[in-house]
């Protein structure tokens, strides 16, 4: 599975809740683009109702080598930067939705992924 959860935001944004139940290995990347001289950080809710929200949910950085690195966002550094995050292995809320923080300037586009459960 592969969702645009948001395309090219140029304000910070909250996305529609995500059904991810079905899912697992689930990964977020953020792209930013027409950036001078801003940021957009990543940061991620989780629900089981689809209604009341938690968060600060600890998210992977797909670049540490250790795999222990653990925070609660992730930031994008200039014009055409991509970063991934994981959520744990034993991630197991329902629902998800991203928050997309725009600094100063530039668009943000933020891609959910994961693998169906066998």
């Amino acid at each position: 599975m592969q969702k645009v959860a948001l395309n090219a935001v140029t304000a910070t944004t909250t996305s529609d809740g995500i059904n991810v139940e079905n899912l697992e290995n689930i990964g977020i990347s953020i792209t930013s683009a027409g950036v001078t001289s801003g940021t957009g950080t990543l940061t991620v809710d989780v629900s089981n109702d689809g209604t009341n929200w938690e968060t600060g949910i600890a998210l992977l950085d797909a670049v540490d080598a250790s795999v222990t690195s653990l925070s609660a966002s992730v930031v994008t550094s200039g014009n055409d930067d991509t970063k991934f995050v994981y959520l744990t292995a034993n991630f197991g809320a329902r629902f998800i939705r991203v928050v997309c923080t725009v600094a100063t300037d530039g668009n943000y586009t933020v891609i959910v992924f994961g693998n169906k459960k066998i």
